[in-house]
């Protein structure tokens, strides 16, 4: 209920101003067996127009920055589509992709973690062989060539993954993590 209310002088009528209207309520000299109710709404035109612009008003949009441009133009210049309808894009490295870091220590040392764990369930082992063999069918992931595996760690990125089994050791989802230093 709101703060506002009329009582009608002589009556023992009252009328209350709630969130939904005003309610109308009281006792009545007529006896009557039937129940009415009654419901009156009023809506001004300008309250109702009021509220429509309100709703359809656009947000105010702010302007592209210069590397949300960008960003955008790198996808037009560079997205396929596959016979599926799926998008391919290229990385959008920011400056100079020369510099990338050195991803290969990190990814070394997963492996490593991995291969002893491996060395611990071999049923584990298998479905990840697995996985990787798939992956690369899929062409999702490529073997280095020989002649580039000597190349400087800094001009290639090694993206690290592992896997994680669920409680009962017979699936898992491989976590590749992009986000690793390099």
């Amino acid at each position: 209920m709101l703060n506002r209310h009329l009582n009608v002088p002589g009556h023992s009528l009252a009328a209350i101003e709630t969130i939904f209207g005003w309610v109308v309520l009281g006792k009545t000299k007529l006896s009557c067996q039937r129940i009415i109710s009654n419901h009156a709404s009023y809506n001004a035109v300008e309250f109702q127009l009021d509220k429509f612009w309100q709703l359809e008003e656009l947000s105010e949009t702010k302007p592209f920055t210069n590397e949300e441009i960008a960003c955008e133009n790198h996808f037009k210049r560079t997205y396929t589509r596959d016979s599926t309808g799926r998008f391919a894009v290229k990385f959008p490295f920011r400056d100079s992709s020369d510099e990338l870091g050195s991803s290969r220590d990190i990814a070394l040392h997963r492996l490593q973690q991995i291969e002893r764990r491996f060395s611990k369930t071999q049923s584990l082992s298998d479905q990840y062989h697995k996985f990787m063999d798939d992956y690369l069918k899929l062409g999702h992931m490529e073997l280095i060539p020989e002649n580039e595996i000597d190349v400087p760690a800094s001009s290639s990125f090694y993206l690290s993954h592992h896997p994680v089994p669920n409680k009962n050791g017979d699936k898992f989802r491989v976590v590749f993590d992009g986000s690793a230093k390099s």
